[in-house]
């Protein structure tokens, strides 16, 4: 024998949903555990969604005689769970099914409030979503903006910096050449006071062609306008050369210049007069700032890569000034400075010619140990590397 506690008819989602509150009032009132009712509503509930499918059909909640809830689905399925002990009084179809109805609305109620709640929340973030994507929008705009100044700006830059090396350097080798026909030989003799000052005067034009190329030259390197030309490079030739142009900057008779001819270096490839221009630099800046000691080149091959370093005894560089080194126009303030003349272009320009040739330019340095450049090129001249502030 079986009791009919509650029959429902199942048609619609919202009826497997009515299902699963029939189950909890029920399985309460019978005396089923929590963990029991939310069990046999779950695996009720997978039948049920069944039912639906196949266009549906009622579904029955009956106890058993031998102490089990059964749910039976459309007369073809069963689903029970057994009770810890059987009701002395088994409960009222009629005010089940009204219990049933109360749960439901109280669900509905409680369902409609938090659907109203998460609309609202929905809302409120919807609007700071679309607050925060016009600051977006208006940030990008700025930052595009931004952007175009920038670049209008280092166009100007670049074709001030062209034009006024164009410019000064026509007067510059006019003054330079003049001052060369007033101290030749074949001129006018000239008082030692009138040679003193013409000396001066040519070692201002030099110092200002000086300034006038290294600025054309920054100004090709941002534009974009370098291209290295590779080829092959003969590095004991180039090393002589070097040690041939270096050697009369050398004035001070305790500093001892040595460039050493490359060890196993091989077949190099790379723009010649870029590395030459580069190697350069790096060695008339180095004796520039050494008091006493030596200046030294050394290069060596390592697998693909083509190191070269320069290595002074001089004053050294202080750690927080040697990422400024490589700005433009940046001095190091020190004694040596005073009477070492220098525009502050030449390292900026020396680490964008090694990004150009596919290399990197690296500085260690301490105050009193002296500097050490170390320029890292591909020994093939292949590697490219994008040169800071160009266009890539």
């Amino acid at each position: 024998m079986s009791t009919d506690l509650l029959q429902l008819e199942v048609r619609d989602a919202a009826d497997v949903t009515l299902l699963g509150t029939a189950v909890r009032v029920v399985g309460a009132a019978v005396g089923l555990r929590e963990d029991q009712q939310e069990r046999l509503g779950a695996t009720l509930a997978g039948h049920a969604s069944a039912l639906v499918g196949a266009g549906g059909g009622l579904v029955d909640l009956r106890l058993e005689d031998d102490g089990r809830l059964c749910a039976h689905v459309a007369g073809s399925s069963t689903v029970a769970e057994r009770l810890a002990t059987r009701p002395t009084t088994t409960p009222d179809s009629t005010r089940l099914a009204l219990e049933v109805a109360r749960a439901a609305a109280r669900d509905s109620a409680r369902l409609e409030q938090r659907n109203a709640d998460l609309h609202a929340l929905y809302e409120e973030l919807s609007a700071e979503l679309e607050t925060t994507n016009q600051g977006v929008v208006a940030l990008y705009a700025e930052l595009d903006d931004k952007g175009r100044q920038l670049r209008e700006a280092s166009e100007a830059k670049t074709r001030f910096l062209n034009n006024i090396s164009h410019e000064l350097r026509t007067p510059g080798n006019s003054v330079l050449g003049l001052s060369r026909l007033l101290l030749d030989p074949g001129a006018d003799p000239l008082t030692e006071e009138q040679r003193r000052q013409v000396e001066l005067v040519g070692s201002s034009a030099e110092d200002l062609l000086r300034l006038v190329n290294e600025l054309l030259d920054l100004a090709k390197a941002e534009s974009g306008r370098l291209e290295p030309v590779v080829d092959d490079v003969d590095l004991v030739h180039l090393f002589d050369e070097l040690r041939g142009t270096i050697a009369p900057l050398v004035t001070r008779s305790q500093v001892v210049l040595q460039i050493e001819p490359p060890v196993d270096a091989g077949e190099v490839r790379s723009d010649r007069t870029l590395l030459r221009h580069l190697l350069s630099n790096l060695l008339s800046n180095a004796v520039k700032f050494t008091e006493e000691g030596s200046v030294t080149m050394t290069a060596v091959r390592r697998g693909a890569l083509l190191e070269l370093v320069v290595r002074d005894t001089g004053i050294g560089i202080a750690a927080e000034d040697q990422p400024r080194v490589f700005e433009e126009f940046f001095q190091v303030h020190n004694l040596l400075q005073r009477t070492a003349q220098g525009s502050g272009l030449g390292l900026p320009f020396a680490r964008r010619i090694a990004t150009v040739l596919g290399g990197e330019l690296e500085l260690l340095s301490a105050p009193g140990e002296g500097s050490t450049f170390i320029l890292t090129v591909p020994a093939d001249g292949l590697r490219r590397r994008p040169v800071p502030g160009c266009p890539s």
